[in-house]
């Protein structure tokens, strides 16, 4: 019984580490404090039309285990009715149906232990891979380029 229940836990090892072993390793460049005279306001040369968004909101799903409390409908109904022209909903690794013409694609990445997740906007689809335990820079770069190529 021991033994089986010593295979179990080796094959569960193994399978939940296996994204550890798909990682690229990135050389990051020596970080540099700031220097210079001034900060760069990409905002300095805006005109005066805006539009009121909000980018990060859940709706209920996965049968209630996530932040969300009201449905899609409710959640832009209430955007709407607050003045919103852009509320995307982003929920967990899922993109919601468009309700109404002031929605946009979005989902949060993630599926780990240390909660390390990433708003991705504007992509026809969701993205599961994780690293389901601990992220170090070069597990983080590698998942942000895996959600920005165009081609997945």
């Amino acid at each position: 019984m021991l033994r089986k229940i010593i295979k179990i836990l080796i094959i569960v090892i193994i399978i939940t580490t296996l994204p550890y072993y798909y990682t690229l390793i990135y050389d990051f460049p020596v970080s540099k404090p700031f220097s210079g005279n001034s900060f760069y306001n990409p905002y300095s040369d805006l005109d005066s039309s805006w539009l009121k968004c909000n980018f990060h909101a859940h709706s209920i799903g996965m049968g209630g285990l996530t932040n969300g409390k009201n449905t899609i409908e409710e959640m832009q109904d209430r955007y709407k009715s607050f003045g919103y022209d852009i509320a995307a909903l982003s929920n967990y690794n899922n993109i919601s149906p468009a309700h109404s013409d002031m929605q946009i694609p979005a989902f949060e990445h993630g599926l780990n232990l240390g909660t390390i997740h990433q708003l991705v906007i504007n992509t026809p689809r969701s993205f599961v891979f994780d690293y389901p335990f601990f992220q170090m820079k070069s597990h983080k770069q590698f998942i942000i380029n895996k959600l920005k190529d165009k081609n997945r």
